[in-house]
């Protein structure tokens, strides 16, 4: 026959829970903060004999003044607690559960009083891990409306291959995240070229896609980006025919950025954003090819944010 099954039990459960409670009230009028966690204490999973065996009732009494103690409200089990605070039998010891945590203490030949303090002790140990566990399932998340609802300004180096030549690029964007999407305009400028030739490339684009969050401060997000992309040029040799052009074309690419916010507003990402330019260009100088890029490519590099 199980502890909860005794009638005597039953009014005792009742009789701690009144007692804990008068402990918590005076704790109150004393000027002390209100508890915030509930904890029920049930032992009503022992059978009868290993309960007096144990000396059950005085131990129970010992295990709710502590968590008084301690700072933790002990409330009777219908009550709906934060915190159940179990005990199991066990080969030869008795387990304690609560939460997520357990703790298996052996009953050996030593007097029940040291017992009953180790019990205690275990106890109050695992309840407060418990209630850490509680605490951070009840906080509120991070302010993902206060973050969507701002604009990002990044700044961003790197670089950009195509036709086996890379080239720098630097650039700098805007963009907003409306929950797990991403919205964004940005614009980058190339410089390449040496000696004969000098050239200047303009891109700016525009484009959508979403954020996903790959672990606690570190997201990962997939963008569709299509813009215009501007070629200028100009040869060292001024009289040579069209020394100086330029040629607009259409550029799309996907950019795929690996996060970490190490801070609220702050952001660090490492970027790689494939894609494709109308633009497929060669400039010759007698009949030498001295520059070339073709309209494959492939962007990569660092970009810092700040969401002010």
């Amino acid at each position: 026959m199980k502890v909860a099954d005794q009638p005597w039990i039953r009014a005792r459960i009742a009789q701690v829970a009144c007692g804990a409670a008068v402990l918590f009230a005076a704790g109150v009028a004393a000027g002390a903060s209100p508890l915030r966690t509930a904890v029920s204490v049930d032992f009503s999973a022992l059978d009868e004999g290993f309960f007096k065996e144990i000396e059950g009732l005085r131990l129970e009494d010992r295990v709710v003044v502590r968590l008084v103690q301690d700072g933790f409200a002990v409330v009777a089990p219908q009550t709906k607690p934060d915190i159940v605070l179990r005990a199991l039998r066990e080969e030869g010891a008795l387990r304690l559960r609560a939460g997520t945590g357990s703790a298996l203490i052996e009953l050996s030949q030593r007097p029940l009083p040291e017992t009953h303090l180790e019990v205690a002790q275990r106890a109050v140990e695992l309840v407060r891990s418990a209630a850490r566990e509680v605490a951070l399932q009840q906080a509120p998340p991070l302010a993902e409306a206060d973050e969507s609802s701002r604009w990002r300004l990044a700044a961003l180096a790197g670089g950009i291959l195509r036709s086996s030549s890379f080239d720098p690029q630097f650039g700098a964007g805007i963009s907003r995240h409306l929950g797990p999407i991403w919205m964004a305009l940005q614009g980058a400028l190339t410089p390449s070229g040496a000696g004969q030739i000098s050239v200047l490339d303009w891109q700016v684009q525009a484009g959508g896609g979403f954020r996903l969050q790959l672990a606690r401060q570190v997201d990962g997000e997939a963008l569709l980006l299509g813009g215009l992309t501007w070629h200028r040029y100009s040869l060292a040799d001024a009289s040579a025919s069209e020394g100086v052009g330029d040629r607009l074309g259409a550029l799309v690419s996907v950019a795929i950025r690996v996060c970490w916010r190490p801070a609220h507003a702050l952001d660090i990402a490492v970027r790689a954003a494939p894609g494709l330019s109308t633009l497929a260009i060669e400039h010759h100088l007698e009949g030498a090819t001295i520059w070339r890029r073709g309209g494959p490519r492939l962007e990569m590099g660092v970009d810092v944010g700040w969401a002010p």
